[in-house]
């Protein structure tokens, strides 16, 4: 266990000429990653960060443009999940190192979009709870069904598996759910 490194994944768009532009929005979507097996006040320092990727301006990307970018980060994620043999000074022979994704983190809408859950205004506006729009006024947690990850593995193998974009549209509508990089992590629950 000690030779595995468990990171986390930050993603978020940004306007970098700040909200007084006069109407006018440019945004940047970034991927940052940290390694969370370094101590806390270690773990967001700038020479601890690792800069995964970014979109181009001016629009926020589309669920096609985060794929796009996902799938190399991803790649490389599989990659190391099944070990590599890391040459160090004190490990000449070499030490095998697995690294895992866990936690996802940014603002709701940004997060959805890359798991690949919709959004809080279509009819599944819960990407943890099985929520119908109908049901937004009910406060009974109780009776709230929870999403399971394999659930939404089985969606996201018939919205992969749809030959239509038109199939593939209803499925998204009626469950709220499609396909997101991230899910070829199968140590991974998105939910």
């Amino acid at each position: 266990m000690k030779d595995n490194l468990t990171f986390s994944f930050f993603i978020d768009w940004f306007n970098p000429f700040t909200n007084k532009t006069l109407g006018k929005t440019v945004l940047y979507s970034t991927i940052v990653m940290f390694c969370l097996n370094l101590l806390y006040n270690l773990q967001y320092q700038p020479e601890n960060t690792y800069f995964a990727g970014i979109t181009s301006p001016p629009y926020e990307p589309s669920v096609t443009t985060i794929t796009a970018l996902l799938d190399p980060i991803v790649e490389q994620l599989q990659h190391f999940y099944y070990g590599q043999v890391i040459h160090t000074y004190r490990h000449q022979a070499g030490i095998i190192k697995r690294v895992v994704l866990l936690p996802a983190i940014g603002d709701l809408l940004t997060i959805c979009k890359a798991l690949g859950f919709t959004g809080v205004t279509s009819h599944h506006f819960c990407s943890f709870y099985t929520l119908h729009k109908s049901d937004i006024e009910n406060l009974d947690s109780g009776a709230w069904k929870l999403r399971k990850g394999t659930e939404v593995i089985a969606v996201v193998e018939q919205w992969c598996q749809a030959l239509t974009k038109k199939k593939q549209e209803f499925i998204f509508k009626k469950h709220s759910i499609c396909w997101s990089s991230l899910h070829q992590l199968l140590y991974c629950d998105l939910v």
